[in-house]
Protein backbone atom coordinates (compact mmCIF):
# COMPACT_ATOMS: atom_id res chain seq x y z
CA UNK A 1 0.00 0.00 0.00
CA UNK A 2 1.14 3.54 -0.62
CA UNK A 3 3.12 5.21 2.17
CA UNK A 4 3.60 8.95 2.55
CA UNK A 5 5.77 11.19 0.36
CA UNK A 6 8.82 12.65 1.98
CA UNK A 7 7.19 16.27 2.53
CA UNK A 8 0.28 -19.58 10.75
CA UNK A 9 -0.52 -22.03 10.12
CA UNK A 10 -3.94 -22.43 11.68
CA UNK A 11 -4.79 -19.70 14.16
CA UNK A 12 -7.97 -19.97 16.13
CA UNK A 13 -9.71 -16.69 15.54
CA UNK A 14 -13.43 -17.14 15.99
CA UNK A 15 -16.17 -15.33 17.76
CA UNK A 16 -17.44 -16.72 21.00
CA UNK A 17 -19.93 -19.30 19.93
CA UNK A 18 -21.34 -20.59 23.15
CA UNK A 19 -20.03 -18.21 25.78
CA UNK A 20 -17.59 -19.15 28.48
CA UNK A 21 -17.58 -22.76 29.56
CA UNK A 22 -17.25 -23.39 33.24
CA UNK A 23 -14.04 -25.08 34.33
CA UNK A 24 -13.42 -25.97 37.93
CA UNK A 25 -10.04 -24.79 39.14
CA UNK A 26 -8.33 -23.52 42.25
CA UNK A 27 -6.51 -20.21 42.00
CA UNK A 28 -3.55 -20.15 44.29
CA UNK A 29 -3.11 -17.30 46.67
CA UNK A 30 0.22 -16.01 47.92
CA UNK A 31 2.70 -18.86 48.17
CA UNK A 32 5.84 -19.40 50.18
CA UNK A 33 8.74 -19.31 47.74
CA UNK A 34 10.57 -22.57 47.28
CA UNK A 35 14.16 -21.84 46.40
CA UNK A 36 14.43 -23.95 43.30
CA UNK A 37 17.64 -24.41 41.40
CA UNK A 38 16.46 -21.90 38.89
CA UNK A 39 18.71 -20.33 36.31
CA UNK A 40 16.80 -17.07 36.07
CA UNK A 41 15.03 -14.44 38.14
CA UNK A 42 12.78 -11.66 36.85
CA UNK A 43 13.94 -10.08 33.59
CA UNK A 44 16.46 -12.84 32.91
CA UNK A 45 13.53 -15.29 32.61
CA UNK A 46 11.98 -13.51 29.61
CA UNK A 47 11.47 -15.98 26.77
CA UNK A 48 12.73 -19.03 28.70
CA UNK A 49 11.15 -22.44 29.32
CA UNK A 50 9.83 -22.54 32.88
CA UNK A 51 10.70 -26.23 33.18
CA UNK A 52 14.32 -26.16 32.03
CA UNK A 53 14.89 -22.88 33.88
CA UNK A 54 13.92 -24.59 37.14
CA UNK A 55 10.84 -22.48 37.77
CA UNK A 56 8.17 -25.20 38.00
CA UNK A 57 8.98 -26.59 41.44
CA UNK A 58 7.02 -23.80 43.13
CA UNK A 59 4.69 -23.03 40.20
CA UNK A 60 1.18 -21.95 41.13
CA UNK A 61 -1.91 -20.94 39.17
CA UNK A 62 -2.40 -17.19 38.99
CA UNK A 63 -5.82 -17.30 37.35
CA UNK A 64 -8.77 -19.59 36.79
CA UNK A 65 -8.90 -21.02 33.26
CA UNK A 66 -10.74 -18.94 30.69
CA UNK A 67 -12.36 -20.92 27.90
CA UNK A 68 -14.22 -20.73 24.62
CA UNK A 69 -15.72 -23.11 22.10
CA UNK A 70 -13.76 -23.70 18.90
CA UNK A 71 -16.63 -24.61 16.60
CA UNK A 72 -14.31 -25.36 13.65
CA UNK A 73 -12.44 -28.05 15.59
CA UNK A 74 -15.42 -29.15 17.66
CA UNK A 75 -13.66 -28.79 21.01
CA UNK A 76 -13.23 -26.46 23.95
CA UNK A 77 -10.02 -24.51 24.51
CA UNK A 78 -8.70 -23.12 27.79
CA UNK A 79 -5.95 -20.69 28.81
CA UNK A 80 -4.48 -20.17 32.28
CA UNK A 81 -1.87 -17.92 33.87
CA UNK A 82 0.86 -19.61 35.93
CA UNK A 83 3.74 -18.21 37.95
CA UNK A 84 6.83 -18.95 40.04
CA UNK A 85 7.40 -16.89 43.21
CA UNK A 86 11.07 -17.87 43.38
CA UNK A 87 11.76 -16.99 39.73
CA UNK A 88 9.51 -13.91 39.93
CA UNK A 89 8.13 -14.81 36.52
CA UNK A 90 4.88 -15.84 34.85
CA UNK A 91 3.78 -17.85 31.83
CA UNK A 92 0.63 -19.19 30.18
CA UNK A 93 -0.54 -22.66 29.29
CA UNK A 94 -3.36 -23.82 27.01
CA UNK A 95 -5.19 -27.09 26.45
CA UNK A 96 -8.25 -28.65 24.84
CA UNK A 97 -10.98 -30.46 26.75
CA UNK A 98 -14.53 -31.78 26.55
CA UNK A 99 -17.55 -31.90 28.83
CA UNK A 100 -16.59 -35.30 30.24
CA UNK A 101 -13.36 -33.88 31.67
CA UNK A 102 -10.90 -35.35 29.15
CA UNK A 103 -7.97 -33.07 28.30
CA UNK A 104 -5.47 -33.11 25.41
CA UNK A 105 -3.05 -30.90 23.51
CA UNK A 106 -4.73 -28.02 21.63
CA UNK A 107 -4.61 -27.81 17.81
CA UNK A 108 -1.28 -27.10 16.16
CA UNK A 109 -0.88 -23.48 15.08
CA UNK A 110 -2.95 -22.01 17.91
CA UNK A 111 -1.46 -18.74 19.17
CA UNK A 112 -1.66 -17.22 22.63
CA UNK A 113 0.16 -14.31 24.27
CA UNK A 114 1.15 -13.34 27.82
CA UNK A 115 1.51 -9.67 28.69
CA UNK A 116 3.21 -7.98 31.65
CA UNK A 117 2.13 -4.36 31.99
CA UNK A 118 3.36 -1.58 34.24
CA UNK A 119 1.10 0.31 36.64
CA UNK A 120 -0.01 2.66 33.85
CA UNK A 121 -1.25 -0.23 31.72
CA UNK A 122 1.55 -0.10 29.16
CA UNK A 123 2.92 -3.40 27.92
CA UNK A 124 6.49 -3.88 29.18
CA UNK A 125 7.04 -7.52 28.21
CA UNK A 126 5.08 -9.94 26.05
CA UNK A 127 5.65 -13.43 24.66
CA UNK A 128 3.55 -15.09 21.96
CA UNK A 129 3.51 -18.90 21.78
CA UNK A 130 2.38 -21.15 18.93
CA UNK A 131 1.26 -24.70 19.62
CA UNK A 132 3.62 -27.11 17.92
CA UNK A 133 6.41 -24.66 17.17
CA UNK A 134 6.92 -21.94 19.79
CA UNK A 135 6.72 -23.04 23.40
CA UNK A 136 6.90 -26.47 25.01
CA UNK A 137 4.73 -29.54 25.38
CA UNK A 138 3.83 -30.66 28.88
CA UNK A 139 0.93 -32.95 28.02
CA UNK A 140 -1.95 -32.21 28.03
CA UNK A 141 -0.73 -28.60 28.04
CA UNK A 142 1.19 -26.45 25.63
CA UNK A 143 3.26 -24.01 27.70
CA UNK A 144 4.44 -20.61 26.52
CA UNK A 145 7.66 -18.71 27.29
CA UNK A 146 8.02 -16.78 30.56
CA UNK A 147 7.89 -13.05 31.20
CA UNK A 148 9.11 -11.13 34.21
CA UNK A 149 6.61 -10.44 36.96
CA UNK A 150 8.73 -8.00 39.00
CA UNK A 151 6.47 -5.06 39.91
CA UNK A 152 4.28 -5.87 36.90
CA UNK A 153 0.69 -6.94 36.18
CA UNK A 154 0.19 -9.98 33.95
CA UNK A 155 -2.51 -11.75 31.99
CA UNK A 156 -2.69 -14.12 29.01
CA UNK A 157 -4.96 -13.96 25.97
CA UNK A 158 -6.13 -15.86 22.92
CA UNK A 159 -6.22 -13.75 19.71
CA UNK A 160 -10.02 -13.50 19.83
CA UNK A 161 -9.87 -11.53 23.08
CA UNK A 162 -10.58 -14.33 25.57
CA UNK A 163 -8.16 -13.49 28.39
CA UNK A 164 -7.33 -14.61 31.91
CA UNK A 165 -7.84 -12.26 34.80
CA UNK A 166 -4.93 -10.02 35.79
CA UNK A 167 -2.39 -11.01 38.43
CA UNK A 168 -2.02 -9.65 41.04
CA UNK A 169 -4.66 -7.16 39.84
CA UNK A 170 -5.45 -4.98 36.87
CA UNK A 171 -2.89 -2.17 36.37
CA UNK A 172 -4.04 0.39 38.96
CA UNK A 173 -3.27 3.51 36.95
CA UNK A 174 -4.31 2.42 33.45
CA UNK A 175 -6.22 5.19 31.71
CA UNK A 176 -8.66 3.92 29.09
CA UNK A 177 -9.42 7.51 28.15
CA UNK A 178 -5.82 8.45 27.34
CA UNK A 179 -5.15 11.59 25.33
CA UNK A 180 -5.35 10.97 21.59
CA UNK A 181 -3.00 12.83 19.22
CA UNK A 182 -4.09 13.64 15.69
CA UNK A 183 -1.70 12.25 13.04
CA UNK A 184 0.10 14.94 11.00
CA UNK A 185 -0.67 13.09 7.75
CA UNK A 186 -4.02 12.40 6.07
CA UNK A 187 -3.25 9.11 4.34
CA UNK A 188 -5.16 6.66 6.54
CA UNK A 189 -8.17 6.37 8.85
CA UNK A 190 -7.75 4.44 12.10
CA UNK A 191 -5.47 4.33 15.14
CA UNK A 192 -1.86 3.50 15.96
CA UNK A 193 -0.13 3.00 19.28
CA UNK A 194 3.12 4.97 19.45
CA UNK A 195 6.15 3.83 21.45
CA UNK A 196 7.82 6.49 23.58
CA UNK A 197 11.55 6.92 24.09
CA UNK A 198 13.74 4.32 22.39
CA UNK A 199 11.18 1.54 22.78
CA UNK A 200 9.69 -0.46 19.92
CA UNK A 201 6.75 -2.72 19.12
CA UNK A 202 7.39 -6.30 18.08
CA UNK A 203 3.83 -7.51 17.50
CA UNK A 204 0.62 -5.93 16.24
CA UNK A 205 -2.66 -7.74 15.66
CA UNK A 206 -6.24 -6.89 14.73
CA UNK A 207 -9.57 -8.37 13.73
CA UNK A 208 -11.88 -6.71 11.19
CA UNK A 209 -14.80 -7.32 8.84
CA UNK A 210 -14.14 -7.00 5.09
CA UNK A 211 -16.14 -3.98 3.82
CA UNK A 212 -18.47 -4.16 0.85
CA UNK A 213 -18.19 -1.62 -1.96
CA UNK A 214 -20.91 0.40 -3.69
CA UNK A 215 -22.24 -1.40 -6.78
CA UNK A 216 -23.11 1.91 -8.42
CA UNK A 217 -19.67 3.41 -7.93
CA UNK A 218 -17.79 0.41 -9.35
CA UNK A 219 -20.02 -0.08 -12.41
CA UNK A 220 -20.57 3.62 -12.96
CA UNK A 221 -17.00 4.22 -14.11
CA UNK A 222 -15.29 1.11 -15.45
CA UNK A 223 -12.12 3.08 -16.22
CA UNK A 224 -11.55 3.94 -12.57
CA UNK A 225 -10.24 1.70 -9.80
CA UNK A 226 -10.78 3.27 -6.36
CA UNK A 227 -10.35 0.90 -3.43
CA UNK A 228 -10.54 0.59 0.35
CA UNK A 229 -7.54 -1.25 1.76
CA UNK A 230 -7.86 -2.56 5.32
CA UNK A 231 -4.72 -3.71 7.05
CA UNK A 232 -2.74 -4.17 10.25
CA UNK A 233 0.94 -3.34 10.43
CA UNK A 234 4.02 -1.84 12.03
CA UNK A 235 5.70 1.31 10.79
CA UNK A 236 8.20 4.01 11.54
CA UNK A 237 7.96 7.22 13.51
CA UNK A 238 6.31 10.33 12.11
CA UNK A 239 9.82 11.75 11.67
CA UNK A 240 10.89 8.81 9.52
CA UNK A 241 7.68 9.10 7.47
CA UNK A 242 8.43 12.76 6.79
CA UNK A 243 12.00 11.90 5.73
CA UNK A 244 10.92 9.02 3.50
CA UNK A 245 12.94 6.47 5.52
CA UNK A 246 9.98 4.62 7.08
CA UNK A 247 9.23 0.94 6.42
CA UNK A 248 5.81 -0.65 6.78
CA UNK A 249 5.33 -4.45 7.04
CA UNK A 250 1.58 -5.02 6.68
CA UNK A 251 -1.06 -7.63 5.87
CA UNK A 252 -4.73 -7.17 5.06
CA UNK A 253 -7.54 -7.09 2.51
CA UNK A 254 -8.41 -4.86 -0.45
CA UNK A 255 -11.92 -4.05 -1.62
CA UNK A 256 -11.38 -2.69 -5.14
CA UNK A 257 -13.42 -1.51 -8.09
CA UNK A 258 -12.50 -3.04 -11.45
CA UNK A 259 -9.12 -4.48 -10.41
CA UNK A 260 -8.62 -7.91 -8.88
CA UNK A 261 -5.57 -9.73 -7.51
CA UNK A 262 -4.44 -10.62 -11.04
CA UNK A 263 -5.20 -7.30 -12.74
CA UNK A 264 -8.21 -5.64 -14.45
CA UNK A 265 -11.53 -7.29 -13.60
CA UNK A 266 -14.77 -5.33 -13.97
CA UNK A 267 -17.04 -4.93 -10.97
CA UNK A 268 -16.32 -5.32 -7.28
CA UNK A 269 -13.23 -7.31 -6.30
CA UNK A 270 -12.08 -8.52 -2.88
CA UNK A 271 -8.68 -10.01 -2.19
CA UNK A 272 -5.94 -10.41 0.42
CA UNK A 273 -2.42 -8.99 0.28
CA UNK A 274 0.80 -8.44 2.19
CA UNK A 275 3.52 -5.86 1.66
CA UNK A 276 6.84 -4.55 2.97
CA UNK A 277 6.39 -0.98 1.83
CA UNK A 278 9.16 1.61 1.94
CA UNK A 279 10.28 4.58 -0.10
CA UNK A 280 13.91 3.68 0.46
CA UNK A 281 15.47 2.90 -2.93
CA UNK A 282 16.04 -0.75 -3.87
CA UNK A 283 14.51 -1.86 -0.58
CA UNK A 284 11.64 -3.97 0.70
CA UNK A 285 11.39 -7.69 1.36
CA UNK A 286 14.07 -9.95 -0.10
CA UNK A 287 12.75 -11.61 -3.25
CA UNK A 288 9.62 -9.43 -3.28
CA UNK A 289 10.60 -5.76 -3.12
CA UNK A 290 8.21 -3.13 -1.77
CA UNK A 291 5.19 -3.70 -4.04
CA UNK A 292 1.80 -5.07 -3.00
CA UNK A 293 1.84 -8.89 -2.97
CA UNK A 294 -1.66 -10.30 -3.67
CA UNK A 295 -2.46 -13.52 -1.80
CA UNK A 296 -4.17 -15.42 -4.58
CA UNK A 297 -4.63 -18.60 -2.54
CA UNK A 298 -7.28 -16.98 -0.35
CA UNK A 299 -10.89 -16.30 -1.33
CA UNK A 300 -12.14 -13.09 0.28
CA UNK A 301 -15.78 -12.04 0.47
CA UNK A 302 -17.38 -8.89 1.93
CA UNK A 303 -18.56 -9.58 5.47
CA UNK A 304 -15.78 -12.09 6.19
CA UNK A 305 -14.14 -11.73 9.60
CA UNK A 306 -10.38 -11.49 9.27
CA UNK A 307 -7.55 -11.80 11.77
CA UNK A 308 -4.12 -10.44 10.90
CA UNK A 309 -0.84 -10.00 12.70
CA UNK A 310 2.67 -8.81 11.97
CA UNK A 311 5.49 -9.91 14.28
CA UNK A 312 9.20 -9.16 14.52
CA UNK A 313 11.05 -12.49 14.59
CA UNK A 314 14.64 -11.32 15.08
CA UNK A 315 17.75 -10.38 13.11
CA UNK A 316 19.34 -12.36 10.29
CA UNK A 317 22.86 -11.07 9.79
CA UNK A 318 22.17 -7.34 9.84
CA UNK A 319 18.66 -7.50 8.36
CA UNK A 320 15.30 -7.74 10.16
CA UNK A 321 12.94 -10.72 9.95
CA UNK A 322 9.15 -10.45 10.16
CA UNK A 323 6.30 -12.92 10.02
CA UNK A 324 2.86 -11.97 8.69
CA UNK A 325 -0.31 -13.96 9.11
CA UNK A 326 -3.85 -13.58 7.78
CA UNK A 327 -6.82 -15.80 8.60
CA UNK A 328 -10.35 -15.71 7.26
CA UNK A 329 -12.09 -16.99 10.37
CA UNK A 330 -15.52 -16.96 8.71
CA UNK A 331 -14.81 -20.06 6.63
CA UNK A 332 -11.39 -21.36 7.60
CA UNK A 333 -10.88 -25.03 8.45
CA UNK A 334 -7.68 -26.89 9.30
CA UNK A 335 -5.59 -27.20 6.15
CA UNK A 336 -7.86 -24.90 4.12
CA UNK A 337 -6.48 -22.11 1.87
CA UNK A 338 -8.40 -19.48 3.84
CA UNK A 339 -5.32 -18.72 5.89
CA UNK A 340 -1.88 -17.46 4.98
CA UNK A 341 1.48 -16.92 6.64
CA UNK A 342 4.87 -15.82 5.39
CA UNK A 343 8.24 -14.92 6.92
CA UNK A 344 10.27 -12.25 5.11
CA UNK A 345 13.56 -10.46 5.60
CA UNK A 346 14.36 -6.82 4.86
CA UNK A 347 16.77 -6.18 2.00
CA UNK A 348 19.00 -4.06 4.21
CA UNK A 349 19.48 -3.04 7.87
CA UNK A 350 16.69 -0.88 9.32
CA UNK A 351 16.65 1.15 12.53
CA UNK A 352 13.82 0.12 14.84
CA UNK A 353 12.61 3.73 14.89
CA UNK A 354 12.03 3.48 11.13
CA UNK A 355 9.92 0.32 11.22
CA UNK A 356 8.65 -0.50 14.74
CA UNK A 357 7.83 2.86 16.35
CA UNK A 358 4.08 2.52 15.67
CA UNK A 359 1.60 -0.29 15.29
CA UNK A 360 -2.08 -0.29 14.46
CA UNK A 361 -4.88 -0.98 11.98
CA UNK A 362 -6.25 1.43 9.37
CA UNK A 363 -8.22 1.93 6.15
CA UNK A 364 -6.40 3.32 3.13
CA UNK A 365 -7.48 4.67 -0.27
CA UNK A 366 -5.94 4.38 -3.74
CA UNK A 367 -3.51 7.22 -4.44
CA UNK A 368 -4.28 7.23 -8.19
CA UNK A 369 -8.03 6.55 -8.27
CA UNK A 370 -9.11 7.54 -4.79
CA UNK A 371 -11.12 5.98 -2.00
CA UNK A 372 -13.97 3.60 -2.85
CA UNK A 373 -17.31 3.91 -1.08
CA UNK A 374 -17.25 1.17 1.57
CA UNK A 375 -19.47 -0.09 4.36
CA UNK A 376 -18.21 0.72 7.90
CA UNK A 377 -15.14 -1.28 8.99
CA UNK A 378 -15.33 -2.58 12.56
CA UNK A 379 -11.88 -3.19 14.04
CA UNK A 380 -11.73 -5.25 17.23
CA UNK A 381 -8.99 -6.56 19.51
CA UNK A 382 -6.35 -4.22 18.08
CA UNK A 383 -3.13 -4.15 20.08
CA UNK A 384 0.57 -3.48 19.65
CA UNK A 385 2.93 -5.24 22.08
CA UNK A 386 6.39 -3.96 22.95
CA UNK A 387 9.57 -5.82 22.12
CA UNK A 388 12.97 -6.02 23.78
CA UNK A 389 14.71 -3.51 25.97
CA UNK A 390 14.50 -0.73 26.64
CA UNK A 391 10.72 -0.95 26.85
CA UNK A 392 8.80 2.10 25.62
CA UNK A 393 8.96 4.87 28.19
CA UNK A 394 5.29 5.45 27.41
CA UNK A 395 2.65 4.33 24.93
CA UNK A 396 0.44 6.99 23.39
CA UNK A 397 -2.35 6.85 20.83
CA UNK A 398 -2.55 8.52 17.42
CA UNK A 399 -5.77 8.93 15.46
CA UNK A 400 -5.49 9.03 11.68
CA UNK A 401 -8.13 10.85 9.63
CA UNK A 402 -8.09 10.48 5.85
CA UNK A 403 -8.38 13.86 4.14
CA UNK A 404 -8.78 14.63 0.44
CA UNK A 405 -7.20 17.12 -1.94
CA UNK A 406 -10.36 19.18 -1.57
CA UNK A 407 -9.66 19.30 2.20
CA UNK A 408 -12.76 17.20 2.80
CA UNK A 409 -12.70 14.28 5.24
CA UNK A 410 -12.77 11.07 3.18
CA UNK A 411 -12.90 8.59 6.07
CA UNK A 412 -12.58 8.81 9.85
CA UNK A 413 -12.36 6.62 12.91
CA UNK A 414 -14.94 6.88 15.69
CA UNK A 415 -13.70 7.17 19.30
CA UNK A 416 -11.98 3.96 20.35
CA UNK A 417 -12.46 1.95 23.52
CA UNK A 418 -10.01 -0.29 25.33
CA UNK A 419 -6.66 1.51 24.99
CA UNK A 420 -4.03 0.80 26.30
CA UNK A 421 -5.35 -2.76 26.12
CA UNK A 422 -7.28 -4.35 23.25
CA UNK A 423 -8.89 -1.58 21.20
CA UNK A 424 -12.24 -1.55 19.38
CA UNK A 425 -13.26 1.14 16.88
CA UNK A 426 -15.08 1.69 13.60
CA UNK A 427 -13.87 3.51 10.48
CA UNK A 428 -16.59 5.11 8.34
CA UNK A 429 -16.59 6.35 4.74
CA UNK A 430 -17.47 10.04 4.34
CA UNK A 431 -16.90 11.00 0.69
CA UNK A 432 -14.82 10.03 -2.32
CA UNK A 433 -11.61 11.67 -3.46
CA UNK A 434 -7.82 11.39 -3.55
CA UNK A 435 -6.03 11.30 -0.20
CA UNK A 436 -4.12 14.56 0.32
CA UNK A 437 -0.70 13.09 1.09
CA UNK A 438 -0.47 10.53 -1.71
Amino acid sequence: MRMLPSTSRRQVQILLATGLVAVTAVVAGPAVAVHAQQGCIGNSCNGLNSNTAGCVSDAVSRSAPQTFSDTAAGEQLAIQLRGSPSCESRWARVWAFNSSGSQWLPPSGLHFTIYSDNASGHVVYSQTATVGSRGWESSPYWVGPMVSGVDLYSRACFPNGVCTSWWPSAPPNAQAGSTVTQAPFGTYAGYTAVAGGKGAFGLVQATWVVPQLSFTQCWGNVDSAPFAGVWVGLWGSDESIGKGTAWLPQVGTISSCNVGPKGPNLGRNYYAFWEMFTQVKQAGAKGHGSAVQPITSMTIRPGDTMFGDVEFEGISGSDLVYSMQLIDSTRTRPGSPDQFSITVTTTKPVAFSNIMAQGGAVVEGNCKYGLAQFTPVSFTKVQAASWGTPAPSSVSLTRWTMTGTSKATLAEAAPQSGFPGLMDYTVTYKTGGLPTTC
